[in-house]
């Protein structure tokens, strides 16, 4: 939504991804504007042995922050989708503005806390729950930033 109203404003667009649905840009592009889409191959997988998923997913995006603002370009707004992990860097760093869009907080995803409309909690494991800790620490601190 934000990108179709961008586009029909005849704004410049840059979407830097380490994923990339093509797909979706596509039925965009008959819209006005300017849209350019960076995919940058990061060093990590998604998961280790279908392990691991959150973890790689912050390293991921911290890999595709850091070559963002390793360019000489400035951007007069960054909007970031699902992750925060990035935004102190990037108003940090990049001194800009930073939109944070979050679908829904990886904390309660995980572990089960809030799935379609019902509240309820799920036996977890001490080793899952001590991964989470940091994971979920990291969540809350750039979230509220």
């Amino acid at each position: 939504m934000i990108l179709d109203i961008a586009l029909k404003r005849h704004a410049t667009v840059c979407i830097f991804c380490s994923l990339v649905d093509l797909f979706v840009l596509k039925k965009r592009s008959h819209l006005k504007g300017s849209l350019s889409v960076h995919y940058i191959k990061p060093p990590f997988p998604r998961s280790f042995k279908g392990k691991f998923h959150i973890l790689f997913a912050h390293l991921r995006q911290l890999h595709l922050t850091s070559h963002i603002l390793s360019q000489k370009k400035k951007y007069d707004v960054y909007f970031v989708d699902q992750l925060a992990t990035c935004v102190p860097f990037l108003r940090l760093i990049g001194q800009t503005r930073v939109v944070f869009y979050c679908h829904f907080p990886d904390k309660l995803l995980a572990n089960g806390a809030f799935v379609e409309g019902q509240t309820f909690t799920k036996d977890v494991s001490l080793v899952k729950r001590i991964y989470r800790l940091p994971m979920d620490w990291l969540e809350e601190i750039t979230t509220s930033m």
